[in-house]
């Protein structure tokens, strides 16, 4: 976590669509796709001002007033996806971003689809969410929870996990609670898919397959991290950057690229 509160995953998805966009005439165009309170929005804007920065989301369980819980500042950036569709023209962005969104939508083949139309020709997309075959649960905290599929087993689990201490944003809630409410998260707003059907919808939707970034999200993470910062140079070692992918697959999941057709 950064001194103003922010995780260094902000800077490498701002860094890289700002590089991604390259320059040219007038702003570049990058849009947050699945953007929330418009977080990645508001660092983006103060960390690259040459750049525009936009945003898009559902909005799941805020629909009447998802307006007024955006930063004020933010809302004319913002805007809902309704039935599916992003709120922009076709061909308005330049690079597309989606930081740790697909792993909440059950079926992603239209979302990729909608940000193919959004994108002009040439321009690239930047995803980072884990797959199927990620060890660790971010939303909790816990390795391989989100593999225990039975609910009953999977709250034992969280619950046994949280009482060594383990997990993430304990909050006021007891163990018990904890474990029930987050077991609830996993069985309903997270969605693992297999590696291989991100790549075929990649696919379908631009023609290719994604490329993996996961040495350079590693050597970047590793760079800003005060302890770990020696470790970065195994990213320029060629034997160990197989090594390096697969710790990232397995720890913070996929960061994939991919650009739309000239």
């Amino acid at each position: 976590m950064h001194q103003d509160g922010h995780s260094p995953n902000y800077d490498f998805v701002i860094d890289t669509a700002v590089g991604l966009a390259g320059t040219g005439q007038g702003a570049r165009k990058i849009l947050d796709f699945g953007c929330g309170r418009g977080t990645l929005i508001g660092i983006g804007l103060k960390r690259a001002p040459a750049a525009d920065f936009y945003g898009a989301d559902t909005f799941d369980g805020i629909y009447a007033n998802w307006r007024e819980k955006l930063p004020e500042a933010l809302r004319g950036r913002i805007g809902r996806i309704e039935e599916g569709r992003i709120p922009f023209p076709d061909g308005t962005f330049d690079v597309v971003v989606s930081n740790q969104v697909f792993e909440h939508i059950r079926e992603p083949a239209r979302s990729v689809a909608e940000i193919v139309r959004v994108l002009k020709p040439g321009g690239a997309f930047l995803a980072l969410f884990p797959t199927a075959d990620a060890w660790f649960e971010g939303h909790v905290g816990i390795y391989f929870a989100h593999l225990l599929r039975a609910p009953e087993l999977q709250r034992r689990y969280l619950h046994l996990l949280r009482s060594m201490g383990f997990g993430y944003y304990k909050g006021k809630r007891g163990i018990a609670e904890w474990a029930a409410h987050m077991s609830g998260v996993l069985q309903n707003s997270c969605f693992y898919h297999r590696k291989r059907d991100v790549d075929r919808w990649w696919r379908e939707a631009f023609g290719g397959p994604p490329a993996s970034l996961a040495v350079d999200y590693m050597r970047y993470r590793l760079q800003v991290h005060p302890r770990l910062r020696p470790l970065a140079a195994l990213c320029e070692f060629p034997p160990a950057r197989p090594l390096v992918s697969f710790a990232c697959h397995k720890r913070a999941g996929r960061v994939m690229l991919v650009r739309k057709p000239a």
